[in-house]
């Protein structure tokens, strides 16, 4: 392995070992580190060291020059169950203790042997190369995995980053490699979950997860939006969303007022006119008693998707409730009504009431690929402003 860069650069000062593998040591600049992170800071400055700054005794590291010859200031030493018992630093010790774990081998030409760490442990192993990464604004090493396997590993590093108190450092990078890489699955894991992907984007204070999974859920049905309130209590987002969801529903109730009252241009002697805006009215007013519009049931969207659709299954499902509902208004003399009679008309109609549903149906959140298991299809209008994130600068 080189030494004239990232990970060992030649004139580091400050060795880390994360494991006992030799892929998984460091050396460092300790301006680097005390750059970015207010611990490193403190415990590479004098004061921590007693007065000497060329050894360095923490949590098990070693103040005698590096491994293989290289002289460092500084060596810290990745521990787990080692960790004094008394010692101040507890989070310390659940976010980052270093040692070399027992039951690792020592042969380090053999990686596989020397990385025998558990679940937990090799997460903060990671999660600590990570973190060397970002410092040094390289990109973090988990693009390769599955999206619920890089949340797992991103939540470990926030976790690490606020220990460090490096967050700010790391926000940028990982929301950045979130939506290089895992824009589509983000996108849909905030319709279909969007109060688990709330809780992610706090923990690592992402913007645009935060505000693709609030528009998303603001946009949900009265039963799933009050299912999340305690979640959103705990995340000390309530008053946020509350404040969208009042927003929403009252725009919501105001589209369906205008709906009611829409009609079309009716000239002189064509009965059809007011025939196509009373069927209108009646599918409005059946859609409505089921649940659909501002009631916020379950599904309630689809009486607004059914209004704007241009497909032909849409258009003709129009024409066949209006032609229905004519024949139920002229029962004495159905040979009156004609199938093509009033087409026109509902046309017009329905293109009358999409343009009211119009300002409804742009999205606050990116586009997605259309998914034909999505059933609820929300509306998601009413988006989340910049100012109005939760560690927004007030």
């Amino acid at each position: 392995m080189g030494t004239s860069g990232f990970p060992q650069w030649s004139d580091g000062d400050v060795t880390i070992q994360l494991s006992s593998s030799p892929f998984d040591k460091y050396i460092v600049h300790s301006y680097v580190l005390s750059l970015h992170s207010p611990w490193f800071k403190a415990s590479l400055s004098e004061r921590w060291n007693g007065g000497d700054a060329s050894s360095k005794t923490v949590f098990g590291s070693s103040d005698t020059g590096g491994r293989d010859g290289h002289k460092s200031d500084w060596v810290y030493e990745l521990h787990f169950d080692k960790c004094p018992e008394r010692q101040p630093q507890q989070r310390w010790q659940q976010a980052a203790c270093f040692i070399f774990p027992e039951e690792a081998s020592r042969q380090r030409s053999n990686f596989k042997a020397a990385i025998k760490l558990d679940d937990e442990r090799l997460q903060s192993v990671r999660a600590h190369r990570d973190l060397l990464r970002i410092l040094y604004h390289l990109a973090p090493g988990f693009s390769h995995e599955s999206f619920d396997e890089a949340k797992a590993s991103i939540l470990q590093l926030a976790t690490l980053a606020d220990f460090y108190g490096c967050e700010s450092i790391v926000e940028l990078p990982v929301a950045s490699h979130l939506r290089f890489h895992y824009q589509a699955i983000v996108l849909e894991t905030c319709v279909h979950h969007p109060v688990d992907m709330l809780e992610f984007a706090v923990a690592i204070k992402s913007d645009w997860v935060f505000k693709e999974a609030a528009t998303n859920l603001v946009g949900r049905s009265n039963r799933f939006f009050g299912n999340a309130k305690e979640r959103l209590l705990e995340l000390g987002i309530a008053d946020l969303m509350n404040t969208k969801r009042a927003r929403f529903c009252e725009r919501l109730r105001a589209c369906d007022a205008r709906l009611s009252r829409v009609s079309t241009e009716a000239l002189h002697g064509k009965w059809q006119a007011a025939l196509a805006t009373s069927a209108f009215r009646h599918f409005l007013c059946d859609r409505l008693k089921q649940g659909q519009g501002s009631d916020l049931c379950p599904g309630y969207a689809n009486v607004y998707h059914m209004i704007c659709s241009s497909s032909l299954e849409a258009r003709d499902c129009r024409r066949q409730h209006a032609l229905l509902f004519a024949q139920t208004m002229f029962r004495a003399a159905p040979h009156v009504i004609k199938a093509d009679d009033s087409t026109p008309w509902v046309d017009k109609i329905f293109a009358s009431a999409a343009a009211i549903l119009e300002p409804l149906r742009s999205r606050s959140v990116t586009a997605r690929a259309p998914d034909r298991s999505d059933k609820h299809r929300a509306l998601t209008f009413v988006g989340v402003a910049e100012h109005e994130l939760p560690w927004a600068k007030k």
